[in-house]
């Protein structure tokens, strides 16, 4: 009976020494979803998804580089083609 009666004592000190809740106290629906996401095992993989595709979707924005190449043939031939009489040049611009 006296262990009763000490529990029961001890429970109506806790309650009335604990704080309680204040209406500032709130939680918003985006802060739920952060804890959510940060401590529940089975949506830890998410995360490294999102990462993942986040930066698959810059890879995918970028632009192909752009290449300039310039050929130059038969400057320094000989006989009839010597000099730069039969020289040819070649210019590409190319973006694969």
């Amino acid at each position: 009976m006296f262990l009763r009666s000490a529990a029961l004592a001890a429970l109506v000190v806790a309650t009335c020494l604990a704080p309680g809740a204040h209406a500032d106290d709130r939680l918003a629906l985006d802060a739920a979803f952060a804890r959510v996401e940060a401590f529940h095992p089975d949506l830890k993989i998410f995360r490294h998804t999102a990462s993942v595709l986040t930066a698959e979707a810059d890879k995918a924005a970028q632009r192909p580089a752009v290449n300039a190449t310039a050929e130059l043939e038969n400057v320094f031939g000989s006989g009839a083609a010597s000099g730069v009489n039969a020289a040819e040049l070649t210019v590409s611009l190319a973006s694969v």
